[in-house]
């Protein structure tokens, strides 16, 4: 065993001197073999130095070596000082702006007030009285040879031909003083209704009948279109209502786009909402829009059942305070449902608008509602019977009393009714009563709730009037669209015959004139009119689906101090003389 682990001891001892002189082998292979290259390389470039005559590098010394690889502090202060000099401190400093107006400039202009003569009527009369003369003359001989010439020189045939000459040459005075202020009129009419805005888009708005119109009160520079369906494109969806934005003008395109399965009948902006858009459609369902949805469709729609609307829903509207609102609704069949704007699942009541005792043998068939002034229980509808109703969705009163007071129609029109306004009152003087009606008849009829005659009855049309609306802010103002293309404005203060303005409004480039008269300028038909909240604009829809913004002059947006008691003046007055016929036919 000792020899064993002798022999081991051995072995172990030898492999341990093989693998030191291994590496010493190694080691020297590493560095001689370079310091070999080294020294040949620098061999054979002294050679070639000394072939070339140049002299011999001299050796840099050790303690030159140590101050190259070693640079002195100095240095390197100086190199800190001067990358130091390169930096540079930045702070946050405050920016005022100062805002300079530019000059003034004050201009002296003076002018003088001269009254302004109207100019007489140029009248060419060159040939004229020598014909008139030899007319004149042949026709006196002639009556000369006629047998009877006698009876016509006795002195009551005298009298009566002077008679005629008289009013002959009166009514030729009235004709001329007629045809200068049917020219006066038409200037003046120029310059209190002036175009300001029109919207129209080729695929929303070509070949569809505007069916209501609207003004946002929380932003007074969104209008909303409603349009019937277009006959022409089948794909498209048969029911659009658009927003449009007056702030700009020169865009083509509306602001909002709203649609759904069936024609819009009706639309309304919400009061209390600005982003909530109501609508009524030819199917009887009450839609919602919502324009901070990123979607065209409602986000909301009425059931169709027999517990809601089952007819066109021709007249809505939002009723009531920013707490508690309703909206109405009102079906070609009479029904007047009241609605929730967060549950359109059922409605909250449903009434039959004026609803007879017989039956259903008078039913009534609406076809325009408006409530009255600051008023949530008390409206006014018009029907196809040609009758204005007064009704009350609330009323304290029962038996007969009650449906004789609200049965009561308001005669006078001969034809359909096509739209009812109530007076706004917005002023010290209340006119809450009274509210206008336009028919198919060619008339609008001024109305009051107390008595059921019309007051007045404006008759200057020759085509149907399709809307009317009273001013928002001029107490004696309103305005009224027919078939003609007519855009009227009224101020009873002032004329309670005619229009004191009248602006017939054109064929556009998107109407084909091929079959028009050859002018160019033939009207289409307006039938939806509506003021802004200000009283400084009427918005018009046509049957082409233009709509068509007019400016009002400041003298009918802006009322006098005294338009209120004018107004109560000429009301009097035209009661005055409605009375006068039925007291001569009395006596």
């Amino acid at each position: 065993m000792s020899d064993r682990k002798a022999e081991l001891e051995r072995k172990k001892a030898k492999l341990l001197a093989m693998r030191e002189e291994k590496k010493k082998r190694e080691e020297i292979k590493k560095t001689g073999i370079y310091d070999a290259e080294v020294s040949d390389i620098r061999q054979t470039t002294e050679e070639l130095l000394k072939d070339l005559g140049l002299p011999e590098p001299v050796v840099p010394q050790a303690s030159n070596i140590r101050e190259l690889e070693s640079p002195s502090l100095d240095t390197i202060d100086g190199v800190l000082q001067r990358n130091s000099k390169k930096r540079k401190n930045l702070q946050v400093s405050d920016v005022f702006e100062i805002a300079i107006p530019p000059p003034e400039t004050i201009i002296y202009s003076k002018e003088t007030q001269t009254l302004e003569e109207p100019q007489e009527r140029e009248i060419l009369t060159y040939d004229e009285g020598n014909r008139d003369e030899v007319d004149a003359n042949a026709a006196l001989a002639e009556l000369e040879k006629m047998p009877h010439i006698g009876v016509t020189k006795t002195g009551q045939s005298r009298g009566i031909l002077d008679k005629i000459d008289g009013i002959r040459t009166c009514t030729d005075g009235v004709d001329e003083n007629t045809s200068n202020d049917i020219q006066r009129n038409d200037s003046t009419s120029d310059e209190l209704l002036t175009v300001s805005n029109e919207f129209f888009d080729e695929r929303w708005s070509k070949h569809r009948t505007i069916t209501g119109l609207d003004w946002s009160t929380i932003f007074p520079e969104l209008l909303l279109t409603a349009y019937h369906m277009n006959e022409e494109a089948v794909h498209e969806p048969e029911g659009v209502c658009l927003m449009w934005n007056m702030k700009y003008p020169k865009k083509l395109t509306p602001e909002f786009i709203f649609h759904c399965q069936s024609p819009v009948t009706s639309a309304s902006l919400s009061r209390f909402h600005p982003n909530i858009v109501v609508g009524g459609t030819y199917s009887g369902q009450i839609v919602l829009w919502d324009s901070r949805v990123n979607k065209r469709t409602p986000v909301q729609r009425s059931p169709l059942t027999s517990w809601a609307h089952t007819h066109p829903v021709f007249a809505i509207t939002l009723i009531g305070t920013q707490n508690a609102h309703n909206i109405i609704s009102l079906g070609s069949d009479g029904s007047l449902c009241a609605w929730s704007l967060e549950m359109l699942a059922q409605p909250r009541e449903k009434s039959k608008v004026c609803e007879m005792s017989s039956g259903g043998l008078f039913d009534l068939y609406p076809t325009c509602m408006s409530f009255f002034a600051n008023d949530v229980n008390n409206y006014a509808v018009g029907a196809e019977n040609g009758n204005a109703y007064c009704g009350q969705r609330h009323s304290s009163r029962t038996g007969v009393a009650e449906e004789t007071s609200r049965h009561v129609p308001y005669k006078g029109h001969g034809a359909p009714l096509t739209a009812i306004s109530t007076h706004p009152s917005p002023g010290a003087f209340s006119f809450s009563s009274l509210f206008l009606t336009a028919s198919l008849d060619w008339t609008v009829r001024l109305w009051s709730t107390r008595e059921h005659k019309p007051i007045h009855t404006f008759d200057d049309y020759s085509d149907y009037v399709y809307d009317v609306c009273w001013s928002p802010i001029h107490p004696a103002v309103f305005s009224a669209v027919d078939g003609t293309g007519n855009l009227d404005i009224w101020d009873m203060n002032q004329d309670a015959e005619i229009p004191v303005a009248r602006r017939k409004l054109g064929l556009s480039s998107n109407v084909d004139t091929s079959s028009s008269s050859s002018s160019g300028l033939v009207g289409v038909a307006l039938n939806k009119c509506r003021w802004n909240i200000a009283g400084t604009h009427v918005a018009v829809g046509d049957d082409t689906g233009r709509v068509t913004v007019c400016n009002v002059h400041e003298s009918l947006s802006q009322p006098a101090t005294d338009d209120w008691s004018s107004f109560a003046h000429v009301l009097s007055d035209l009661k005055h003389y409605e009375m006068e016929p039925e007291v001569e036919t009395e006596a």
